[in-house]
Formats: C-alpha cells, sequence, structure tokens
C-alpha cells in the first residue's frame, strides 16, 4: 500500500507529488523524532511534546498493472 500526503500542517518537509510506503514513513518519523499512528487506512505523524500532528497521510492500494492478458 503506498500513502499520499494529504495534509501538512506545520511542515514543508513532506512533498504532495510522492507516494510514500509505510515503512519509509516509519523511517522518517524516527529521523524527525515524530510519532506515528495508524488509524484505519490513514497515517498520521505527529510531534511528541506538543502531539500536534505534522502531515497526514491516506492510504491507497497498489495498482495491477494494465497490460491485457493473452492474446488480442
Amino acid at each position: 500500500m503506498t500513502y499520499r500526503l494529504t495534509d501538512r500542517f506545520f511542515s514543508r518537509f513532506w512533498r504532495r507529488t510522492k507516494r510514500y510506503s509505510e515503512k519509509e514513513l516509519r523511517w522518517q518519523a524516527k529521523k524527525h523524532g515524530l510519532t506515528l499512528r495508524l488509524k484505519g487506512d490513514t497515517i498520521e505523524l505527529a510531534h511528541p511534546a506538543t502531539r500536534q500532528v505534522v502531515a497526514h497521510f491516506k492510504g491507497k492500494a497498489d495498482s495491477i498493472s494494465t497490460v491485457p492478458f493473452g492474446p488480442r
């Protein structure tokens, strides 16, 4: 599953056009000292001291290839 940025609130670090994996978001949260909260198909990154949400991501299932199967 990939995640797209929906709101970046106070942080300019996240790019709207990029698709993030859960592993990458966990790594970035650890790198910047943020806490990661999973809520269904969304991920919130929050500042641990103030508990303010820094970025909000919505999940989207990976699309299946559109290559046709079999001869035409």
